[in-house]
């Protein structure tokens, strides 16, 4: 009996063991994983909902129409808050007009939801203060506003949280907590998770018993493990919070939500060298994030994260940079010592004319070192020019890039109110043809050209002469200063690699008939053997 028990004592000490112990290496990678399969998880979410669309039951009325615009809706909340938002007011004016009272009033609901995810607190404030008492809404409708109310205690706490500190809020709102919670599942994983985001309440327990009820991946998993860093951090204990940050990443990626911090706090954390390639791409994905899902709320905190990084790498450089003038200063001294012994043997020769042989050898040893040093020297100067232009052209593709991303947020801010205008002015075909139109999308992309000409250009500035050297005379192609036709565009991918024909009609956004039939002329008017054409322009640069 009692050797039974000892297994059992040792069977759940080890359990409780490997619960604690973390391989954050490990868990990093697992990231990286996602990260680098980011475009393929959100591609598999937009072919999920495109199947949802094609499998959905005929509408018959509107109490149909409504079901579909909620499911749209659930879709969409937390991948596309544009869509999101759409498929809301859709059922919002279709439950008016079909006299569904209590569908209304879910409506509005969803939308201030959403309004409250993307940041946008003023309005979701406005609104707020707008809707009915819970206890007088309909019993449909009552779980979901008091998800909102919840949410609203720690999103709206967040605006006047101080922006240099990355920490979880601390906000503690228990009497919120105590009126809202009975309208929650009971032991649902949404009680766990805003017990745990609304007060100081120690619900670590509670948090992984609701883990291990959800699916990996999920958004539902991925906010109780970003829920549950609070618990750990504070407990102090910094590579549980740090494990469970990563874990609510890897489920925000691979579930294709968008609405999510994780990554922001984990650019934050000691755990991540600021100037590192991982950061990088890390910051790239939040701002990707925040861009498609429209978020205010964390545009902050993802500007906040690209000046650290920022800030690290120029602080790298500046280190490199003091490294070289350390090393040219030692030089230097080198270089007056060994003046001051060469002197002092020059001197000793004139008396040791047994030596002098061995002095004059020794000299020609020194000056050619002299020389050689002098030649590290000026590899060094030129090393640091080629350095200090490789980082002002870096600026200046990272600064075109946020003008064209703040350009494109700003038109698309724009062009959501002027479409929320149109369909609440009741204009709701005007609406649909404006939606249908490919003008927005055409100066998207025009834009996107234009910086794309710019920066490859920069960079590959002879890329044009090159390729007209493989055309016959009549057949070369002479652009305007900076940009680059259809035909260069194309090949200017393939010469960095990008061959396959549907990549680049993805990267271009051109159609794969067209992206064939350019390259198809351009083999035409090659003056070497036409199968070789594209290879010989991907060795380009090699």
């Amino acid at each position: 009996m009692r050797f039974f028990l000892l297994i059992a004592f040792l069977s759940l000490w080890t359990t409780a063991v490997r619960a604690q112990g973390v391989d954050l290496e490990y868990d990093f990678e697992r990231l990286d994983s996602a990260v680098a399969r980011i475009n393929v998880y959100v591609g598999e979410k937009e072919a999920n909902i495109a199947n949802f669309r094609k499998k959905h039951p005929r509408i018959i009325d509107d109490v149909d129409r409504c079901n579909y615009y909620t499911s749209m809706f659930d879709e969409y909340k937390k991948f596309n808050a544009d869509s999101a938002l759409y498929y809301a007011e859709l059922c919002l004016e279709t439950a008016k007009h079909a006299g569904l009272s209590d569908v209304v009033e879910v409506s509005k609901i969803d939308i201030l939801y959403v309004t409250l995810l993307r940041g946008d607190y003023i309005t979701a404030r406005r609104m707020l203060q707008e809707m009915k008492p819970i206890e007088e809404l309909p019993a449909v409708a009552q779980g979901r506003m008091a998800v909102v109310h919840l949410e609203s205690c720690f999103r709206l706490a967040s605006v006047v949280r101080t922006v240099s500190k990355s920490k979880m809020l601390s906000n503690d709102y228990m009497e919120e907590w105590n009126h809202y919670k009975k309208y929650l599942p009971d032991n649902g994983w949404m009680t766990a998770y805003y017990k745990t985001m609304v007060t100081q309440m120690d619900t670590q327990r509670e948090v992984e018993a609701a883990i291990k009820k959800t699916a990996f991946p999920s958004v539902e998993q991925a906010m109780l493990y970003f829920a549950q860093t609070k618990n750990y951090l504070r407990k102090n204990n910094m590579d549980m919070y740090c494990h469970c940050l990563i874990m609510s990443a890897i489920n925000d990626i691979m579930s294709a939500n968008r609405e999510a911090s994780s990554l922001v706090y984990i650019i934050h954390s000691p755990y991540i060298d600021k100037a590192s390639k991982r950061a990088a791409d890390y910051a790239m994905v939040c701002t990707e994030n925040t861009k498609n899902y429209g978020d205010k709320g964390r545009s902050l905190d993802v500007v906040m994260a690209n000046a650290t990084i920022t800030k690290a790498y120029e602080k790298e450089l500046q280190d490199k940079e003091n490294t070289m003038k350390l090393i040219i200063l030692l030089l230097g001294l080198s270089f007056v010592s060994i003046a001051i012994m060469l002197y002092m043997l020059i001197r000793k020769s004139r008396r040791q004319a047994t030596i002098n042989h061995q002095l004059e050898e020794m000299g020609d040893t020194l000056r050619k070192r002299i020389e050689s040093e002098q030649q590290v020297k000026l590899r060094l100067e030129e090393s640091n020019k080629l350095l200090e232009n490789e980082i002002k052209r870096r600026n200046s593709n990272f600064i075109d890039v946020y003008k064209l991303a703040s350009r494109y947020i700003h038109d698309s801010q724009d062009y959501r109110k002027y479409i929320f205008n149109l369909i609440t002015a009741g204009k709701v075909d005007k609406a649909r043809r404006e939606m249908s139109s490919n003008s927005l999308v055409e100066k998207f992309l025009q834009e996107f050209y234009t910086q794309f000409d710019r920066a490859f250009l920069a960079s590959h500035p002879d890329f044009v002469a090159r390729f007209n050297t493989l055309l016959r005379p009549e057949c070369r192609i002479y652009p305007e200063p900076m940009t680059l036709t259809p035909e260069l565009r194309i090949y200017a991918l393939v010469s960095i690699g990008i061959t396959d024909s549907v990549s680049i009609a993805d990267f271009l956004h051109y159609s794969p008939q067209t992206i064939y039939n350019y390259r198809l002329r351009m083999r035409h008017n090659a003056c070497i053997e036409e199968k070789n054409f594209a290879e010989v322009v991907a060795k380009m640069y090699e």
